[in-house]
Formats: C-alpha cells, sequence, structure tokens
C-alpha cells in the first residue's frame, strides 16, 4: 500500500522544464547584459536551486555588477563555485524565466542537482574534459529538465521483499549519512588509502574548496541496484527494456546476491523505466557499467566517490610523498573542479598515489 501511495505522489511532483535552445526571455548577447536581464525575472514566485546554490534576483544583480570589472566566465564559477558552462547555463535561466511567467506563486520550489544539471550540459560534464566531446543544453527537440527535488531515503516508505522498482528501494543496503562516517568506515577497510584521501580531502577544505564525500564503501547489493536502476532507467524501448530486465534477473541469481526486486513493473515496460531512472536519480548516479557493479573497487575499501568544487584562485599542496606544488587557477577558463582539472588530477595521482576515473565524475581510487 505505501509502495503505491509513493508511486502516485512521484508521478503528481514530477515538474519538467521545457527546454530548448531559443531565447525567449533574455537576449542573445553578452554574458553580463544576460545576467542583468535575468535579474528582472520572477523569481519571488518559485525557490530555485541548480547543485544546492539558490538562484535568486540578488544572485544575480551581484553576477551582473561583477561582471564589469572581472571575466565573466570566472565570475559565475567563483560565485556559484561550480563548474557552470556559461552558455548553457543562460540558456537554462532563459527557460527558467519563461517558466516563471506562467508559474503559480505558492507551489513547491524547484530543484536542479548536480548529476541531472551534468547530464544537461548546464555544470561541465567530463565528457566535454576528458574526450572533448560537447554535451549541450536541450540538444534534442522536445528535452524536458526535471524539477523535482532528489527524495531522501529517510523519507521513502519501507519496501517489502517482491516490492516492483522504485525510488523507495533506496532504503535498503545503506552506506553511512556523514562524511565523517564514510571515511571512518574506509579507514576501516583500507587505512593506507584512507590516510591519502583524508590528506588530500583536509587539504582542500582548509584552501575554503567545497568539499563532501558521496560514496565509499558500499556492499554489492546497492551496487547492483544502483546499476540496475541507471541501466534499466536509460532503456529506450520495450524491446531494450525486457531485455534488460532479463540480464538483471540473471546477474542476480548468478551474482549470488538475490537482491528481493522486482524490475518488472506491473504498469508495463514504461512504468519499470521510469521507476529505475526515479531510483538512479535518488542514488545520484550517472555513470554505471556492469564490470563494476560485479567488481567494484567501493566493495573492498578501494574506492571513493568525492566532490571538490569552488577551489581557489591559487592552490597549493603537499602530498603524503613530501612532494609540495601550487596550482594557479585564476585562468577565467578553469573549471576550479578537482575532478575537472587535468593538470591537478595528474598530479594528485603521482604524489597522492590516487587514481582517476575519468568517465566517472567523482571516482577516485586506490592503484594498488
Amino acid at each position: 500500500m505505501f509502495v503505491g501511495v509513493w508511486l502516485a505522489w512521484t508521478a503528481q511532483a514530477a515538474p519538467a522544464l521545457e527546454a530548448d535552445r531559443d531565447w525567449d526571455v533574455l537576449q542573445p548577447g553578452p554574458l553580463p547584459a544576460q545576467m542583468a536581464q535575468a535579474a528582472d525575472c520572477r523569481w519571488e514566485r518559485r525557490s530555485v536551486k541548480l547543485s544546492e546554490v539558490p538562484l535568486k534576483r540578488a544572485l544575480f544583480r551581484r553576477l551582473a555588477a561583477q561582471m564589469k570589472d572581472e571575466p565573466p566566465v570566472r565570475v559565475l564559477r567563483e560565485t556559484l563555485a561550480r563548474p557552470v558552462d556559461p552558455k548553457d547555463f543562460a540558456r537554462f535561466v532563459d527557460d527558467l524565466c519563461r517558466a516563471l511567467q506562467r508559474a503559480s506563486p505558492d507551489g513547491a520550489g524547484w530543484t536542479v542537482p548536480s548529476g541531472r544539471a551534468r547530464g544537461h550540459g548546464i555544470l561541465l560534464h567530463p565528457r566535454e574534459v576528458y574526450r572533448d566531446r560537447a554535451v549541450p543544453y536541450a540538444a534534442k527537440p522536445g528535452t524536458r529538465v526535471r524539477l523535482d527535488p532528489v527524495p531522501d531515503h529517510r523519507d521513502l516508505p519501507r519496501i517489502e521483499d517482491g516490492a516492483p522498482v522504485g525510488p523507495a528501494w533506496a532504503r535498503r543496503y545503506l552506506e553511512p549519512e556523514s562524511d565523517g562516517e564514510k571515511l571512518k568506515a574506509l579507514q576501516v577497510e583500507n587505512p593506507p588509502f584512507a590516510r591519502r584521501v583524508r590528506a588530500l580531502i583536509r587539504q582542500l577544505r582548509a584552501a575554503g574548496a567545497v568539499v563532501y564525500v558521496e560514496s565509499a564503501v558500499r556492499s554489492r547489493h546497492r551496487g547492483y541496484l544502483l546499476y540496475g536502476s541507471h541501466w534499466l532507467g536509460s532503456a529506450r524501448s520495450e524491446p531494450e527494456a525486457r531485455a534488460r530486465i532479463a540480464k538483471l534477473r540473471a546477474y542476480n541469481r548468478k551474482w549470488g546476491l538475490l537482491v528481493p526486486i522486482e524490475w518488472n513493473h506491473p504498469d508495463g515496460w514504461e512504468a519499470s523505466v521510469e521507476q529505475a531512472a526515479l531510483l538512479a536519480d535518488t542514488y545520484g548516479v550517472d555513470y554505471a557499467t556492469v564490470r563494476g557493479a560485479r567488481r567494484s573497487l567501493h566493495y573492498d575499501g578501494k574506492a571513493i566517490d568525492f566532490v571538490a568544487v569552488g577551489l581557489p584562485r591559487v592552490l597549493r599542496l603537499r602530498a603524503p610523498d613530501g612532494t609540495e606544488a601550487t596550482f594557479r587557477l585564476d585562468d577565467p577558463q578553469e573549471s576550479r573542479d578537482l575532478s575537472l582539472t587535468p593538470q591537478l588530477v595528474d598530479w594528485v595521482e603521482k604524489h597522492f598515489r590516487l587514481r582517476k576515473l575519468r568517465r566517472d565524475y567523482p571516482h577516485w581510487s586506490d592503484p594498488r
């Protein structure tokens, strides 16, 4: 009963932004002028967050004012402390302004978390940095950007064995809650790796960066659900969905997991795909492979997912091997994001003895 209520509530509370590459409210032109125009949008009608950063009238006024004296892209990335893609951000804001004109003033807030924002090109994507492949905003006609908040597993109903796929499955096979608890679990499993990661995180935070740990040690059951939800949630046809469901059932048996989930939703294949995507969104996963699901380094404390954004203009680091280095990140085109700064990634890999999986935005591992 609780599952049915949750699914119905989810279907009703998933607002989406109609995304396109037209200019409807903002005028095409320089970024400072567009930020000044954005300040006149009706932000009082809804609370809006992008990657946990509130978008408000005062923010756009501040951006426009600072861009008069500083490089606009640097101002944007420093102020939001996020690796914003300026052109796609402006198009996203234009669509928000259009939607706010029609929005009722008493509705629920809108939010676009980091994973969604990367997928839509609003934040830089690893493919753009490491493979020189564009991830343009609203690349396809009919693109919709979901605006509902990511569910908190603590607010979801308990799930019973045999229940169909849906976000409430995120309540099973939990990881520790806080950064400290996640790092403590990593310390228990792999002390040398945990010490090197802690040393890096401590210095980044001392330099003023925003750092948080997404995941460290996880169970194989959770890894299976992460992969399964992401893979099934991206199916585009009934044959594809049914083939993936069959494969996921086979993996569950073959790997000896016996996770009691029903991937085949009783409302049909489209509901299976939709609910799997909701589960993946609840986990915050936007990259997963079958190899990782079967033999992830997370299972043995040999990997960690963490984010470090808002890096300072000048970053000084001292590695466990005694090597010191100073990195100038004041160029306007710098992402100010550890995972998206190749020179930093290369140096950290060598001197902190970590390995970065460049395709997987937050993933670092123990190279031993």
